[in-house]
C-alpha cells in the first residue's frame, strides 16, 4: 500500500521568493559584509601603511573622512539613478567601479595618491547600502519575508517625494477644532 500526499501547487509569487531566498539574499549579504569592511579597511592597513608613506596622524584622519565625503556627495543622486535606471545595472556599475577603485588603492605610491583612490572609492560605494536595503521594499509581498517592516520609510515613494518624508501630523486637526470651540 503507498501513500499519497499531495503538495499544492505554488504560486509564481511563492516561488519567487524562495528563489530569492536561496540565490539572491546570500550573495547580497556577502556583498554588504564586503562593503562594510572595504569601509573600515584603512584601519587595518594603518598598521604599516603609515610607516611605508609617511602618514602622520592628521592625514590619517582626513584619509578616513574624505572616503565619507566622496560617499555623502553621490549617495542620494545614485540611489535616485537606482530607482530610475534598474537595480541589475545600477548595482552592476557601482560593484564594478567599486572593485576598480579597491584594486588601484593597492598601487598608491603616496599621501596625496591615496586620498585621491579613497574619495573615488567613496563615490563608487555611495549608494550601495541604502540601495539594497530599499530595493526589496518596493515589493509589499517580500516584505515580511525579509523582515523588514513595511513603513512609509521603505517604500521607494520616500525616495521620491520630499514631502512624504515629513511624519503626518495627526490630531492636529482634532486639536485645531477644540480650539474652536472654546
Amino acid at each position: 500500500m503507498t501513500f499519497r500526499v499531495e503538495v499544492p501547487a505554488l504560486s509564481i509569487g511563492t516561488r519567487t521568493i524562495q528563489k530569492l531566498r536561496i540565490r539572491i539574499l546570500p550573495f547580497v549579504f556577502l556583498l554588504y559584509v564586503t562593503n562594510h569592511l572595504d569601509r573600515i579597511n584603512i584601519g587595518f592597513a594603518a598598521l604599516t601603511m603609515n610607516k611605508e608613506l609617511a602618514i602622520t596622524s592628521q592625514q590619517f584622519g582626513l584619509l578616513t573622512g574624505i572616503f565619507f565625503l566622496g560617499y555623502f556627495i553621490l549617495e542620494v543622486p545614485s540611489n535616485l539613478l537606482f530607482y530610475r535606471i534598474g537595480a541589475r545595472i545600477w548595482i552592476a556599475r557601482i560593484l564594478i567601479s567599486w572593485g576598480t577603485v579597491a584594486v588601484l588603492t593597492g598601487f598608491v605610491q603616496s599621501v596625496h595618491q591615496l586620498y585621491l583612490a579613497r574619495f573615488l572609492l567613496g563615490l563608487a560605494e555611495a549608494g550601495y547600502g541604502p540601495g539594497i536595503l530599499l530595493r526589496p521594499a518596493e515589493a509589499k509581498s517580500l516584505v515580511p519575508h525579509l523582515g523588514l517592516e513595511y513603513s512609509r520609510f521603505a517604500r521607494p515613494e520616500s525616495a521620491r517625494s520630499s514631502r512624504s518624508l515629513v511624519p503626518p501630523r495627526r490630531g492636529l486637526r482634532r486639536k485645531e477644532r477644540a480650539r474652536s470651540r472654546l
